[in-house]
């Protein structure tokens, strides 16, 4: 009898080392596909659930990793708990920070226009995607506190505009402070309660995140951090649009098939016609925000886009396909045009760029309804 269970044993082992390398990539995916599908809405108590268990997991499993190195004498008798940390912390950590990442790279890109926020979106997706060949990195002090510094700052620059219902540079200083406290009360259970950590790598350490706090920071001045909690959810160029007492009905170019499947990136403007600019901007309940349409012509004389006009919208929070609206210009010079959605920070929603052209016949359109 015993033999067969240790035959059986001796099978799932060989199984287990032939396939090792494929459980991890696939399980990541199903976790990846997983969150794609369960963390629907920013401002929902259960998707924020999900990412505060996994930042407090991660947290857990650091400290974990610091009890097995700890000086004290009496973690240092507890010869089993340290075996169990050193064996398992590590992996731990990696599952709950790609857990945590993946989040973060589903929010922030919605709430993004990928043009515009690309340098802070790239670290998100090398953190999310680059976590596979990171486990043997987590066993290093700088690495794992910095990954969990910036998985923090990064969680609290929507989270405090959700608490505050409102965005703006002071809510974002605000977020970086209390990151920074956040932080600092971890250090001082690694350093003063675990002596896991030596007094010259502590004042390393708090180099090590002001220099992170910086990088996001300038990033944020710059404009290029997406302006979550908000988000574009949908946007079109229009001849007419006008709103009803069931929506808004417009006029746009009769299009083929592959025109529908692949948008193009000009409009014709038969003379005198006007062009609107459409957009639905998703805002977290109770949000109240005023958001701009600014509309820029390339000039190719200057070489620069220059601002045309600006047009303010004071949108209101809680529709899940985000709150309407639109603008126009009338009979706008054909060229190079773009519509830049932003807030009142100049953190930028999204982009429409697109080219005016003079039709060469006769353009058919059709009534559109939303």
């Amino acid at each position: 009898m015993f033999g067969f269970f240790e035959r059986v044993k001796s099978v799932w082992h060989k199984k287990q080392k032939k396939y090792a390398l494929w459980i991890s990539p696939i399980a990541f995916g199903l976790g990846f596909v997983l969150d794609l599908f369960t963390l629907n809405r920013i401002d929902q108590k259960f998707d924020l659930t999900i990412l505060l268990i996994h930042m407090s997991l991660a947290t857990g499993w650091i400290g974990l990793w610091h009890l097995n190195r700890s000086s004290l004498k009496k973690f240092r008798k507890r010869k089993k708990l340290k075996a169990l940390a050193k064996r398992i912390a590590p992996a731990a950590m990696q599952f709950s920070f790609g857990a945590l990442f993946s989040g973060f790279v589903i929010f922030y890109t919605k709430s993004s226009s990928i043009l515009i926020s690309w340098p802070f979106l790239i670290v998100l997706y090398i953190l999310f995607f680059g976590n596979e060949s990171f486990r043997k990195f987590y066993r290093g002090l700088f690495f794992q506190i910095g990954v969990l510094y910036f998985s923090v700052l990064t969680m609290l620059i929507f989270l405090v505009p959700l608490w505050v219902k409102d965005i703006g540079t002071d809510i974002f200083l605000l977020s970086g402070l209390l990151s920074l406290l956040v932080i600092g009360v971890v250090f001082r259970v690694l350093v003063y309660w675990f002596r896991s950590v030596s007094t010259l790598d502590h004042k390393r350490l708090w180099l090590w995140i002001f220099m992170i706090w910086m990088g996001v920071n300038i990033l944020y001045y710059e404009n290029l951090i997406p302006a979550i909690p908000l988000s574009l959810k949908s946007d079109e160029l229009y001849y007419h649009i006008e709103r009803t007492d069931d929506g808004y009905e417009a006029l746009a170019r009769e299009q083929g098939f592959w025109e529908r499947v692949m948008p193009p990136d000009r409009i014709e403007k038969p003379d005198g016609e006007w062009i609107y600019y459409y957009s639905a901007i998703f805002a977290p309940s109770s949000f109240h925000q005023q958001i701009i349409h600014r509309w820029e012509y390339f000039s190719p004389r200057h070489k620069r886009w220059i601002k045309v006009y600006e047009y303010p919208l004071q949108i209101v929070g809680g529709r899940g396909d985000g709150y309407r609206g639109y603008s126009y210009l009338v009979n706008p010079a054909l060229g190079k045009w773009r519509v830049l959605v932003q807030t009142n920070g100049a953190q930028i929603l999204g982009q429409k760029v697109f080219e005016i052209i003079a039709p060469e016949g006769e353009v058919q359109m059709r009534s559109v309804e939303f």
